[in-house]
């Protein structure tokens, strides 16, 4: 198996209605390294003392957790413009706004990431099966 070590982690385009030129998403699967530097700036642990005993806490800023995956998972996009034809720009900002607030575009990227995970299945499967 081979690695393109300046991209371990590339994403994969997936196509609006099967076909480029209809414009498509570019995703790509949470590597471990990126999900632990996500939770280091989402997540805070409280501690407290009671009684003599310590007791922990871990808070979890949802919000921000959710804007940095999203703007991980999702690598780029093309053709996606907005009700006045103007390009929509892939920026995190539009990215939450339509994960957030489009479930069209949600259900797509949804499926789309369950296809690459099923892709990963499948290649996991032929190498369980070649060696």
């Amino acid at each position: 198996m081979r690695f393109d070590r300046t991209d371990l982690n590339p994403g994969v385009w997936f196509y609006f209605k099967d076909e480029p030129v209809n414009g498509g998403i570019c995703l790509r699967r949470v590597s471990a390294a990126k999900m632990s530097e996500i939770h280091k700036q989402t997540r805070k642990t409280k501690v407290e003392f009671r009684r003599g005993r310590r007791y922990e806490s871990v808070q979890i800023d949802e919000d921000k957790e959710d804007l940095l995956l999203w703007d991980y998972c999702i690598a780029d996009w093309q053709g996606l413009e907005d009700e006045f034809d103007d390009v929509i720009e892939p920026t995190a900002e539009n990215k939450r706004m339509l994960m957030s607030e489009s479930p069209d575009f949600a259900a797509f990227v949804t499926d789309c990431l369950e296809q690459l995970d099923g892709l990963d299945t499948n290649r996991k499967e032929k190498e369980a099966k070649n060696s």
